[in-house]
């Protein structure tokens, strides 16, 4: 998509020098000619780029505006089993599944599954979170704990388990639409933000997951920000001065 840059822009001239043009594969400036946009200077790394009519015409270039949203996903860690208590005539057992803090950033809304297998046999047990085993969480700091009722033989206490959750962020996440992304060299994720309909701005994003069309953003541009959607790699193009 970047390689389209010199056709839609540019016509194969990639950098502004001194006010003078340079064309891709030549050393000398190209005499008289006017590139169709200006990259200004915006700091840590990136230039603001402002496009003149002719080249805004041929990029066709389309905006959305960021939004938020509180969106329940799937979420899938590890656990361990910490300690089982047996009773009843049947030997069920209770089992105290606990998941690290730092790897549940989620509110539990719906179902909790806790898999574990031994012997190539896999089976899904439902858990549950229990206000009664707080004591455990209190012993074993750092952990949340959900509570396992099966008389199964396959839990076994010290065993590790997977975890999978229905839950939501703890806070809402602003959404970006899923065509406005864009990744550096690096692999760092962008958005070209619109401060006026000739003039862009590309703006780091921290993705926490996407999901179809939306990509959900632990950190990026405030909602109501309208963030390029069509044209953003031929931006970047023009930035790196690639596509030639």
């Amino acid at each position: 998509m970047q390689r389209r840059i010199a056709a839609l822009i540019a016509a194969s001239v990639i950098v502004t020098t001194g006010g003078a043009a340079q064309a891709a594969g030549e050393s000398e400036p190209v005499e008289g000619y006017v590139p169709p946009y200006e990259l200004i200077v915006a700091g840590e790394g990136r230039y603001k780029i402002k496009l003149k009519q002719s080249a805004i015409d041929r990029l066709d270039i389309q905006t959305a505006e960021m939004r938020t949203e509180t969106k329940s996903r799937t979420i899938s860690t590890g656990g361990l089993v910490f300690e089982i208590e047996r009773s009843g005539a049947d030997q069920s057992s209770d089992f105290f599944v606990g998941i690290p803090d730092n790897q549940l950033d989620y509110m539990i809304t719906g179902g909790i599954k806790v898999a574990a297998g031994i012997g190539g046999i896999t089976q899904e047990y439902l858990a549950a979170e229990d206000p009664d085993i707080r004591y455990l969480e209190s012993r074993q700091q750092g952990y949340k704990f959900f509570r396992v009722t099966t008389n199964s033989p396959l839990l076994t206490n010290g065993q590790r388990v997977l975890v999978e959750a229905e839950a939501n962020p703890e806070q809402e996440l602003t959404v970006a639409p899923y065509s406005a992304l864009i990744y550096d060299k690096n692999g760092g994720t962008w958005v070209y933000v619109a401060e006026t309909p000739d003039t862009f701005l590309r703006h780091k994003v921290d993705v926490e997951f996407i999901d179809g069309d939306s990509v959900y953003l632990l950190d990026g541009p405030p909602p109501g920000t309208k963030v390029v959607t069509v044209g953003a790699a031929e931006l970047l193009g023009t930035e790196y001065k690639v596509g030639y």
